[in-house]
């Protein structure tokens, strides 16, 4: 059974070309133009959430927060095009997540996942 993947980004053309090569890769995608969109959806199905890091209203670590009091066992990627060391940090301490910094190949986030896969982070 394919992994269940929430890709959150407030470019949506990130978020086009992303699930447009993850679903094409097998991955059951489904996508939210912001942190609270995602907060709305049923978070306990899915298996791995991506997210931008910068979005209004609330940024990806800030998600991550939220997504684990509803889905304990999701990993998280937060992709970005820069985070500073405190943020490194607090992903690092949440466990079952991983940085990409942005922009990034399609491989490269394709490689995060498949890690994801293969066991925890």
């Amino acid at each position: 059974m394919a992994i269940q993947i929430l890709l959150v980004d407030d470019d949506a053309e990130v978020l086009r070309m992303c699930a447009a090569a993850l679903g094409e890769s097998g991955y059951l995608v489904f996508t939210a133009g912001s942190a609270i969109e995602a907060l709305l959806m049923e978070l306990t199905g899915f298996d791995l959430v991506v997210s931008d890091f910068s979005m209004p209203g609330m940024n990806g670590l800030e998600l991550l927060r939220e997504v684990r009091k509803k889905n304990s066992r999701c990993g998280f990627v937060l992709m970005s095009s820069g985070v500073g060391d405190i943020e490194l940090e607090a992903l690092k301490k949440a466990g079952r997540a991983q940085y990409i910094k942005k922009p990034f190949t399609i491989d490269l986030l394709l490689e995060t996942i498949n890690a994801f896969e293969s066991g925890p982070f």
